[in-house]
Parts: C-alpha cells; structure tokens; sequence
C-alpha cells in the first residue's frame, strides 16, 4: 500500500522541535494550576480543622494555589478574618496572612 507523505515531511527543525516542547510545558504547567471544586462537606472539613487549630492550637498543612504555583503553609492559625476572608497563620519563619478563597486543601 503507497501513502503520499513525503519523507521531508518527518523532519521537524530544531526550533520547531523546542517551540513544541515549550508549548507542552506552558500546558502541563496550566494543568498544574486548575483550582478543585470544592463541595460543602469539604469546606466545612476545612473550616472544623482551622477552628482546632485556633481554639486548640492544631498544626495545620494549607495548600493555597497562587500565581507561581501550589504554596504549602504549616503552623497554627492565631486569627481568622471573615470580613477581609484572610487567615493569619504563625510558621516558624514567622505570621504569613493566607486569603481564604486561595486555599485547596488542609491537612491536620
């Protein structure tokens, strides 16, 4: 059986090559990036463990999805601000102020 392709056709140029490499990456990395749907009875898991762990001084793993990337926090929330939606968390490298509706996942 003949196919009509033209062998010069299987020769991808260097540049071309590193164009699609890179576009691969940017996909990957935007993939990486998607923010879960979170339902209810994950959110109010998330809002027992940060009351703990004001109230009880619970330490807590956040994972809050940012710009650059997934962020990991871990220490104990000293104050929860509903009106601003920030959560004031002591690490050991000092007070980090966390946004609420950044947050994907915590873990106690």
């Amino acid at each position: 059986m003949k196919t009509h392709n033209f062998s010069a056709s299987r020769i991808i140029l260097p540049q071309h090559r590193q164009d699609f490499l890179s576009q691969k990456q940017k996909a990957l990395q935007t993939e990486s990036l998607k923010r879960p749907i979170l339902d209810c009875q994950r959110l109010f898991e998330f809002q027992c463990l940060l009351e703990k762990s004001l109230h009880d001084g619970l330490v807590l793993r956040i994972v809050a999805l940012v710009q650059s990337g997934r962020m990991n926090t871990t220490g104990i929330v000293k104050q929860i601000d509903l009106y601003r939606g920030q959560i004031d968390v002591e690490t050991l490298e000092g007070l980090r102020t966390l946004t609420a509706s950044d947050i994907i996942d915590i873990l106690g």
